[in-house]
């Protein structure tokens, strides 16, 4: 499949060293069905341009009104739609975002509406009151809004097969995505010799890493449980981050060192792990490549 770990993060990460502004203009390209984007941004406690402290999220054709249109108010999400005229045709959910807030916003685009999640979690599905339109230009955030950084992703579906031409000592693979139920990450070498892996059994609120390793006749089977808390949640955004070291792969689940120590299974191919699968019941958004400080 090539150096898919360089393209399937086809992501525009852009971070934002300006001040408040009243409004945000994010040109989005052709952004359509299956796209998604993310953003980080803080809802402040003061009006920018305006006498309530509120702010907009619109996702627009034509670079005017937003055929997708929210507002946040104290916690409380509003959406509705333009077509030529407001739609007046309201839905509102809780996203939990008050003053002062900093938080994190998805809003990714399917065939039939406007998926959004706030800070990891689902927060609304808003049907799409106008069909035909289904390529959007520009994502507008306006009013008492400090926007931080944003990234624009296209969601993709395990399994997934990858390849890369090394993993030195002080590399990672960096891995976002939302778990619907189990699945795992397996490492091959450049032989497809499977050398590790690691289950998420999301009913047992459990991971397990394993190492199968062929020596000749004999296959070495280990098996460990981590001790770490288990912190993945269905429908629920995660990162994991996988980083090489000189003595051993480390696993970072949202942050947490999994506690479970395992020595490279073959040491001397430790930095030619070639081969990486993800399988099971998953959705990503981004799988990469990143070299170590």
């Amino acid at each position: 499949l090539g150096s898919i770990l360089l393209t399937v993060a086809y992501a525009s990460h852009v971070e934002i060293a300006n001040g408040p502004q009243a409004t945000y203009s994010i040109p989005l390209s052709k952004f359509t069905v299956g796209d998604t984007v993310a953003f980080t941004a803080r809802y402040l406690p003061f009006p920018l341009d305006t006498d309530n402290t509120v702010f907009d999220i619109d996702l627009s054709s034509n670079g005017t009104h937003g055929e997708f249109h929210c507002t946040n108010t104290d916690g409380l999400l509003r959406m509705d739609a333009w077509d030529g005229h407001w739609l007046y045709d309201y839905e509102e959910a809780v996203s939990g975002v008050q003053e002062g807030d900093i938080f994190k916003c998805r809003i990714r685009v399917n065939d039939t509406g406007f998926e959004i999640r706030f800070n990891d979690r689902f927060t609304h599905f808003y049907r799409n009151r106008i069909p035909s339109r289904q390529v959007y230009s520009y994502l507008y955030l306006t009013h008492s809004i400090a926007l931080f950084k944003y990234r624009i992703q296209r969601e993709f579906h395990a399994p997934l097969y990858a390849e890369y031409k090394e993993l030195k000592f002080g590399n990672y693979i960096f891995i976002n995505g939302i778990a619907r139920g189990d699945f795992g990450i397996l490492l091959r070498t450049v032989d497809s010799t499977l050398i590790e892996r690691m289950e998420v059994k999301m009913n047992q609120s459990k991971i397990v890493r394993a190492q199968e390793v062929d020596r000749g006749y004999v296959i070495e089977n280990r098996s460990k449980v981590p001790t770490t808390p288990f912190s993945l949640e269905k429908e629920v955004e995660f990162e994991i981050v996988i980083a090489n070291k000189k003595y051993a792969l480390e696993y970072y689940v949202n942050g947490d060192l999994l506690n479970s120590e395992m020595m490279h299974a073959l040491p001397k191919e430790a930095e030619h792990l070639l081969h990486l699968q993800i399988e099971g019941e998953v959705d990503l958004f981004e799988v990469s490549y990143k070299t170590g400080k």
